[in-house]
């Protein structure tokens, strides 16, 4: 069985799209065999993306040997020199044929909703299958992404928290912001968020790290609206709507 060894030094989200595409290159590739090395403190989060697979494996950071492949977007520059840089999907797609061609593979991906989770925890139940009406991510962004929520810390997204539950709306949001009537996801997983976007009316909120679970297979909310006041753009799937503040997505939902 040959041996891939891979690593991605940087956030959560990062590694959350480098495992997909190592899932996507271990089921391609029963015979081969895939360790991707993070940060210890990743693989609680991380494990059941993999847990699946027997072909690939979640290894120390420190660990990686000198040949293991920087799946890193930026690793030598190569996200700043892209022209397609700010569409995610189209530089992504790129990117993934670029890495599995130098490590003597083909990418498994070929379109835009190739790159939505699929793997098979997203459907374990949490919660006992409570509907939402909306699901709000206002957790943290960690790359620049939205620096209006970075302005406003914490309580950015709390006009519309309160305004959700003065509509008798049943609302879940990512991070505790002390709004009444608001049920709030920790210590969930991302995983365990990802499930709960499943039975979500709406979803609403940062591209940061709770976020990208939510982009997968099962979940078709209305809407997806995704707050992001960065060149970015999503297409992942077609009721992504993009806005760039928190009023701009009040008035998308009608509030």
């Amino acid at each position: 069985m040959s041996d891939f060894h891979t690593h991605n030094p940087f956030h959560l989200g990062d590694n959350l799209v480098s495992l997909h595409f190592l899932r996507g290159l271990a089921k391609a590739n029963p015979t081969k065999h895939f360790s991707h090395h993070v940060l210890t403190d990743y693989f609680g989060q991380l494990q059941p993306v993999i847990e699946d697979l027997n072909n690939l494996a979640l290894q120390p950071l420190g660990q990686s040997p000198p040949h293991s492949k920087n799946l890193w977007k930026n690793h030598d520059q190569w996200f700043g020199h892209q022209a397609n840089r700010y569409n995610f999907s189209a530089f992504t797609l790129d990117f993934n044929r670029k890495l599995a061609k130098e490590m003597g593979l083909e990418s498994p991906f070929t379109k835009p909703s190739d790159l939505l989770f699929d793997y098979p925890a997203l459907q374990r139940p949490v919660w006992d299958n409570a509907q939402l009406d909306v699901l709000v991510i206002n957790s943290a962004p960690m790359s620049g992404q939205f620096r209006a929520y970075t302005d406003h810390r914490g309580g950015y997204f709390n006009p519309m928290l309160y305004r959700l539950v003065d509509k008798g709306l049943r609302v879940a949001a990512t991070r505790y912001s002390g709004v009444p009537g608001v049920r709030y996801t920790p210590p969930l997983s991302i995983t365990e968020i990802g499930n709960l976007a499943t039975r979500a009316k709406l979803i609403v909120g940062v591209a940061t790290g709770p976020m990208w679970c939510c982009l997968n297979i099962w979940a078709n909310p209305e809407k997806f609206i995704l707050c992001l006041d960065c060149n970015e753009t999503f297409d992942i799937a077609p009721n992504i709507v993009h806005v760039d503040s928190v009023e701009a997505a009040m008035r998308e939902m009608k509030l």
